[in-house]
């Protein structure tokens, strides 16, 4: 499970270009030419871009994944929150109290593009951690955008319904 664990968010954390050396991939993020290996499974959706969120990170959130009916988010509850890694991204926690826990949490930056995700069943075990407490997810997150994201709970398949920002 830990095995899975590493690859499920290294391979997250290679698309989007954060240097986690926790969950990194081998070769390394300092590898000179794992750049050129992402664009190229991207570019083929081949690895991980194959898989249902290879199409959602760097889109507009609001054309892949647009809001679900108010009753299904009326009985949502959670919340998320990032930690910034020195290396640039952030790592991000989410968690679900209430209604049905949807498989991923989208992160929106401030331009209303899908700047990370984060995946249920898995958790951080080592700092630096987001400040949520009993997170069931965990992820990664770039933004460009200086705003202050927005966190999505991808439910219904690909609907979403909002989250609340955790306290800082």
């Amino acid at each position: 499970a830990d095995h899975n664990r590493m690859i499920a968010l290294g391979g997250l954390a290679a698309a989007l270009d954060v240097d986690d050396s926790q969950y990194s991939l081998y070769p390394a993020p300092g590898y000179k030419k794992l750049g050129v290996v992402i664009d190229d499974y991207r570019r083929r959706e081949a690895s991980f871009f194959r898989r249902d969120w290879g199409d959602w990170l760097g889109a507009p959130a609001t054309l892949v994944l647009p809001p679900a009916q108010a009753s299904v988010c009326e009985a949502l509850d959670g919340e998320a929150s990032l930690a910034p890694l020195a290396g640039g991204g952030h790592r991000v926690a989410a968690r679900i109290d209430e209604g049905p826990a949807p498989l991923w949490i989208a992160i929106v930056d401030g331009d209303g593009r899908i700047a990370g995700l984060a995946r249920k069943g898995e958790r951080f075990r080592a700092a630096p951690l987001p400040p949520i407490e009993n997170a069931g997810y965990a992820g990664f997150a770039r933004l460009k955008a200086a705003a202050e994201p927005t966190f999505l709970a991808v439910v219904e398949g690909s609907r979403s319904c909002g989250l609340r920002a955790a306290p800082h």
